[in-house]
């Protein structure tokens, strides 16, 4: 089975984009979230606004504040922004 990854049009150019300069490098993108429902932003949202909550920070933050993934854009709270997308 092949996973398939639903973006904005701006959010797949982008990674693309990336994707070839670091393919170029010997590297790959591994994307971990394509779409997420209102739902699952709502929860998100709840999660990262728990500050005592990092029991998963080693494996999948381990180098980001908790209290910055919204101000940083690493979190929007809604699924269609792109707060955070910086193509570089």
């Amino acid at each position: 089975m092949q996973s398939l990854c639903l973006l904005i049009r701006q959010a797949a150019e982008g990674l693309r984009a990336a994707q070839r300069r670091l393919l170029r490098q010997g590297y790959t993108l591994k994307v971990y979230d394509c779409y997420r429902p209102q739902r699952a932003v709502d929860h998100f949202v709840r999660w990262a606004k728990d500050l005592s909550d990092e029991q998963m920070k080693a494996e999948f933050y381990p180098n980001v504040a908790k209290d910055r993934l919204f101000a940083d854009g690493y979190i929007a709270r809604s699924p269609g922004t792109a707060a955070g997308a910086r193509w570089t």
